[in-house]
C-alpha cells in the first residue's frame, strides 16, 4: 500500500466524479489499458477502481468512479489534498498483442466509460485505432467528453435511453449499427454485468473481450473472493478482460 494525496475530486455527471491522484512515492511498472487499483480510504474501507489515465512521470493517475455504496459515497466526500492507502497496478490487464488487429470498436455503458481514456491513449501511441460507442440512460448520465478523454478516440458515440442526447436507445443496439457500417478488427464491452451478457449472446460469432465486475477484496489473488464460477481464473489475477469463451459458464449464471 502507497500512500497517495488527492489533486481533483469532483464530480464530472449525474453520480459520477472523476479522481486524480499523486503517489508520494513514485513507481516504475507502466500500468497496462483494464488494470486497476485499491484504494483504502482512512477509516472507512478499500474500494476497487479502473485506471482511467496515466502520467506515470508526474506519479499521476485518474480514476472515473461511481456513487454506489458506503465506499464510493465517502471517498466523494474526500477533499483535495487529503490522503488515501492505493495498491496500484492490479489485474492483467490487455497486452494489445492480444488483440486481433488495429480498429476497435469499445462499448461502453454508464460508468463502464472509466478505463476507456487509459485504453485510448495507449493505443494511439501505437498506432491503433479507436472508435468508441457509449450509453447512458439520461442527459445527466453524460459527462463532458472532452474532460473523460484527454486523447481523442477516432470516433465517439452517444446513446442515451431516454433520448435526450445522440442515438435514442442503449449502447449495445447503437454498437450493433456502428458494427454494420464499417469493419472493426476487434470489440471490447465494458459496463453492468447484464450488458456483458447480452453482448456475449449478441456478438457471439465474434467472441469479443468483456470487463468482468465482480466482488474484489484483497487484489493480490489471495483471498478467492473475485473468484469466477465455472473456470480456474480469479479477476484480481486473470482479468479483469476475458474473452466471452473464456468465462461463458460464469456468464450464463447472470441474471438477464
Amino acid at each position: 500500500m502507497k500512500p497517495a494525496r488527492i489533486v481533483l475530486n469532483e464530480p464530472i455527471a449525474e453520480d459520477l466524479y472523476l479522481l486524480e491522484i499523486e503517489l508520494v512515492e513514485p513507481i516504475d511498472k507502466e500500468p497496462k489499458p483494464f488494470q486497476f487499483a485499491s484504494l483504502w480510504i482512512p477509516r472507512v474501507k478499500e474500494i476497487p477502481l479502473s485506471i482511467s489515465y496515466a502520467e506515470l512521470e508526474r506519479s499521476r493517475f485518474r480514476f472515473i468512479y461511481k456513487l454506489r455504496g458506503r465506499g464510493t459515497r465517502a471517498l466523494s466526500e474526500t477533499l483535495s489534498g487529503s490522503f488515501l492507502g492505493v495498491k496500484i497496478p492490479l489485474g492483467r490487464g490487455i497486452d494489445l498483442r492480444e488483440l486481433r488487429g488495429k480498429k476497435l470498436l469499445v462499448v461502453c455503458g454508464g460508468v463502464g466509460i472509466a478505463p476507456l481514456p487509459y485504453l485510448v491513449r495507449v493505443c494511439s501511441e501505437n498506432g491503433y485505432e479507436v472508435h468508441v460507442v457509449c450509453g447512458f440512460r439520461t442527459r445527466q448520465g453524460v459527462p463532458p467528453i472532452d474532460l473523460v478523454f484527454p486523447i481523442s478516440p477516432h470516433s465517439v458515440h452517444i446513446a442515451t435511453e431516454d433520448c435526450s442526447v445522440g442515438y435514442c436507445g442503449d449502447a449495445l443496439t447503437l454498437a450493433k449499427k456502428v458494427s454494420k457500417s464499417e469493419n472493426f478488427d476487434d470489440l471490447i464491452f465494458v459496463g453492468p454485468s447484464f450488458m456483458l451478457k447480452k453482448a456475449c449472446e449478441e456478438f457471439r460469432d465474434v467472441d469479443p473481450m468483456i470487463s468482468l465486475e465482480t466482488l474484489v477484496r484483497c487484489g493480490l489473488g489471495l483471498c478467492g473472493s473475485c473468484y469466477i464460477r465455472g473456470s480456474t481464473k480469479l479477476l484480481c489475477v486473470d482479468g479483469p478482460v476475458f474473452r466471452c469463451s473464456e468465462v461463458s459458464e460464469y456468464l450464463a449464471g447472470l441474471p438477464d
